[in-house]
């Protein structure tokens, strides 16, 4: 067999790295969330899973902080973020 290449799609191979728990950096890093709800997401050390997967958190905070970035993204393209 020659094997030139090979596709995965949307693939997860690490739970704690591949799902929604990368969104609040990944949003900051790409200017669609301010510099202030990133940094209250960091400091409450908040976590965000697919339920089936693992437990999110579930401080008020957190749950508010997550809301705010729904609603940012709201108009987005998750894999097309531009």
């Amino acid at each position: 067999m020659n094997l030139k290449g090979i596709l995965v799609g949307n693939a997860a191979t690490d739970w704690t790295v591949d799902t929604d728990n990368t969104m609040m950096e990944f949003s900051y890093m790409h200017d669609l969330i301010d510099q202030k709800t990133y940094f209250k997401w960091r400091d409450q050390k908040c976590v965000h899973y697919y339920e089936e997967v693992l437990p999110s958190s579930t401080d008020p905070v957190c749950v508010e902080l997550w809301s705010i970035l729904q609603i940012r993204l709201a108009d987005y393209d998750p894999y097309d973020i531009y």
